[in-house]
């Protein structure tokens, strides 16, 4: 259960060690690292941060080079301040990717606590599609 996020009522454990780690966005480690190809796959796990992830890749999503987006999204209240499945929704889909599909949804007290999800970039996906439409 370790996250940038405080735990929440939902979650469980305990918090034992705090440590303070260098955060950067993707758009700088693409730029410092002079990666400039495709990501073929963004896979984003941190436990309700994945809207800052995303938001610190807004250039390279504006670009285009991010094919999809592989993440997980927490319902529950697992951890405090975990943003809303709608916002995290609008914010890709603003920055040009369609949900493709939740996959496996985990329970807590029989509501939905979280699941992974498939993101495909609009153009990427009108590549490989030949057409317009979300099959």
């Amino acid at each position: 259960m370790s996250s940038f996020l405080e735990l929440g009522k939902g979650g469980w454990g305990k918090t034992v060690r705090t440590s303070n780690v260098r955060v950067d966005t993707l758009d700088n480690f693409l730029k410092e690292h002079k990666i400039s190809g495709q990501i073929d796959i963004l896979k984003c796990d941190t436990q309700g941060y994945d809207l800052e992830v995303f938001k610190g890749s807004e250039m390279t999503m504006g670009e285009n080079r991010i094919k999809l987006i592989y993440s997980e999204h927490i319902f529950s209240d697992m951890f405090r301040s975990v943003p809303r499945f709608d916002e995290v929704f609008g914010y890709l889909s603003d920055n040009g990717f369609s949900l493709v599909s939740p996959y496996k949804t985990f329970y807590q007290n029989n509501l939905a606590s979280w699941t992974d999800m498939l993101w495909i970039n609009n153009k990427f996906h009108k590549t490989i599609s030949g057409d317009n439409k979300i099959s």
